[in-house]
């Protein structure tokens, strides 16, 4: 199965959706999607026999939520719900549950975010425990690999990054082939390096250190078991809104449809829908 969402507003997504290492993005039978958008349109996703209908707006958004315990599906109305938000300032965040890999490419200056959550990690398709999270200037890439697998994410020029898995299968986020996968992004210089079974500390251009966990202010707090939201804002402030095991989470904001980026003194509200509800406001450091 093949899922492709471009924004034609400053915007790209693209959701590669690979057999047989795939992971359900709406439809449940292989059927090939095609998503164009623009301003003020709406995008139709298609599950099943239903539509679903997901406003596209400038700022353009997804929503994207992960609850069913099997895979992703983009906009379903019944196990699962997305939003992906985005348009700079901005993030790009999803979670999701089960042995499914996620892929996004966002187009510069945004930052890009894949959290898988398995059992006990975040992944990004590697079949095994990973963790993998891709932060926007001025932090670097954070890759936590807890299998042999040795990542080296190089930055050439301003063009793109390569993520090369050196192991029997190269990885393009996640793929079982010997492939490559790019990200264009800002002029910065990108480089991972997963020890086998050990965490990868990447420095940030700032003098601090990210970590997968941390838990100080400057730093990102990402929990694996009880599911975390993570939000960073464009400011140099970053949010960790943690949530209650299942739980869905909704980011509504002054409109009832569309995100208000953390931007200064914006301010984040966000709802865990079952027993948190969070006002979260975002200040400089």
């Amino acid at each position: 199965m093949y899922y492709e969402v471009i924004c034609k507003d400053s915007m790209y997504y693209e959701i590669i959706h690979k057999y047989p290492v795939y992971y359900d993005i709406p439809c449940k039978d292989p059927v090939y999607y095609d998503i164009p958008c623009k301003d003020l349109m709406d995008y139709e996703i298609c599950k099943d026999h239903v539509y679903y209908e997901i406003p596209c707006k400038d700022p353009l958004y997804f929503e994207i939520l992960c609850k069913d315990p099997v895979y992703y599906a983009i906009p379903c109305k019944d196990p699962v719900y997305y939003e992906i938000p985005c348009k700079d300032p901005v993030y790009y965040e999803i979670i999701c549950k089960g042995p499914v890999y996620c892929k996004i490419i966002c187009k510069d200056p945004v930052y890009y975010k894949i959290i898988c959550k398995y059992p006990v990690s975040y992944e990004i398709r590697c079949k095994y425990r990973v963790y993998y999270e891709i932060c926007k200037d001025p932090v670097y890439y954070e890759i936590i690999c807890k299998d042999p697998v040795y990542y080296d994410i190089p930055c050439k020029d301003s063009v793109y990054y390569e993520i090369i898995c050196k192991y029997p299968v190269s990885y393009e986020i996640p793929c079982k082939y010997r492939v490559y996968y790019e990200i264009c992004k800002d002029p910065m210089y990108y480089k991972i390096i997963c020890k086998d079974p050990v965490y990868c500390d990447i420095p940030c251009k700032d003098p601090v250190y990210y970590d997968i966990p941390c838990k100080y202010r400057v730093y990102y707090e990402i929990c694996k078991d009880p599911m975390y939201y993570k939000i960073i804002c464009k400011d140099p402030v970053y949010y960790d809104i943690p949530c209650k095991n299942p739980v869905y989470y909704d980011i509504p904001c002054k409109d009832p449809m569309y995100y208000e980026k953390c931007k200064h003194h914006v301010y984040y509200e966000i709802k865990c829908k079952y027993p948190m509800y969070y006002v979260i406001p975002c200040t400089m450091r």
